[in-house]
């Protein structure tokens, strides 16, 4: 089953037993963010030029987050860095977290509830529906990071988003942790999208204590 970049984030961030609710992968949505910017960026819909984002090609796509993306993107009076538009493009593209969910929900990859906290609040919970693709995902992680085997450019920029938003370290056993942390640590310091979503969770997390 083909998988985009981004779907395969929220699949490999969800707990496989605890599911995720949406209003608590506030980190994961940056990184979403993020995810859909390293994809047009790969299909070179977008450049990053003296750390501007700058549109080459906004002709419409087959996917609607995309879509959304470039537009937001075309809106913009003046050329902006990663840094403004990972948590604008969050935005643009609210509820991010829910959607992508909603898509994996559509290739039977998760199952979807809606329930309601105290019987007041209402929550989305995202549960692993094929637990065997999810753990091909996480089985190429370890043979990149464990077994050191050069990734491609998708599991590289996959691994790095998860360890910027902290999602990563829980795949690997204790006693991998050390090494596969100082390896995905070298992955996103060469990569300006997750090196920026880390800096912007670092920030949230620093105004917040």
């Amino acid at each position: 089953m083909d998988l985009l970049l981004h779907e395969k984030l929220m699949l490999t961030a969800l707990d496989k037993e605890k599911g995720m609710v949406t209003g608590g992968g506030t980190f994961l949505s940056y990184a979403l963010s993020g995810a859909l910017l390293a994809e047009l960026l790969h299909q070179g819909r977008i450049a990053i030029e003296k750390k501007m984002v700058i549109v080459k090609d906004s002709t419409p796509t087959d996917n609607v987050l995309y879509d959304e993306v470039l537009a937001e993107l075309n809106r913009s009076v003046k050329n902006r860095t990663l840094n403004y538009w990972i948590p604008k493009l969050l935005r643009t593209t609210r509820p991010l977290l829910k959607r992508v969910g909603d898509n994996l929900q559509e290739k039977g990859l998760v199952r979807r509830e809606d329930k309601k906290l105290l019987r007041i609040f209402p929550i989305t919970k995202f549960y692993v529906a094929q637990p065997d693709i999810r753990q091909g995902l996480v089985s190429e992680m370890v043979e990149a990071l464990v077994l050191v085997r050069e990734p491609d450019w998708e599991m590289n920029m996959l691994i790095s988003l998860l360890h910027a938003c902290s999602m990563l370290l829980r795949h690997f056993e204790r006693d991998e942790r050390r090494e596969v942390s100082r390896r995905a640590r070298a992955m996103v310091k060469e990569n300006i999208i997750a090196k920026t979503v880390e800096r912007i969770i670092a920030a949230i997390q620093a105004a917040a204590s």
